[in-house]
């Protein structure tokens, strides 16, 4: 994953959060270690790719009209992501990233899905992304001016 690819055309992350944790990630090699404790940078990014896709597969499913499901658990998710080699993974990151963003498009801001046992609308769900992004890009960077800038923002401290 090239630091451009994120913001190509067709390819643009459209939350700002997210684009600083593919950034930062960028800048950190595979085995390096994080503020996640026993987690390095690859292990970080398998899980907020299993968690995008997780979270579109959820989506789709509702939006094809097929009955809820519970949230399959880290330990059924995350293998498959950590097991790629690094450089796959990155490109995978972005496109489970970016079928998340779509999904939750098409869900609109009202309706829901279930997601690890809470009902969330798609505003909420965008929410959850945003944090969830800034929280694992502190992981890779600690307390510089972007975790810091992103950290601070009001939706994240209502959402805690």
């Amino acid at each position: 994953m090239s630091r451009t690819e994120a913001t190509q055309p067709g390819r643009a992350v459209a939350d700002e959060a997210m684009r600083a944790f593919l950034a930062a990630l960028e800048d950190v090699e595979a085995t390096a270690p994080t503020w996640c404790a026993g987690w390095s940078a690859h292990e970080v990014a398998s899980h907020v790719a299993a968690a995008a896709q997780e979270r579109a597969n959820l989506i789709e499913e509702r939006l094809a009209g097929r009955p809820g499901r519970s949230t399959r658990s880290w330990e059924e998710r995350e293998p498959l992501f950590r097991a790629m080699p690094d450089q796959d993974l990155r490109s995978r990151l972005v496109d489970e990233v970016l079928r998340f963003e779509h999904a939750v498009s098409a869900l609109g801001d009202t309706r829901s899905v279930d997601y690890t046992g809470w009902t969330m609308t798609g505003k909420r769900l965008r929410t959850h992304s945003h944090s969830e992004a800034a929280l694992h890009r502190w992981d890779l960077f600690g307390d510089d001016p972007t975790s810091r800038r992103l950290l601070s923002q009001p939706t994240l401290t209502a959402r805690a």
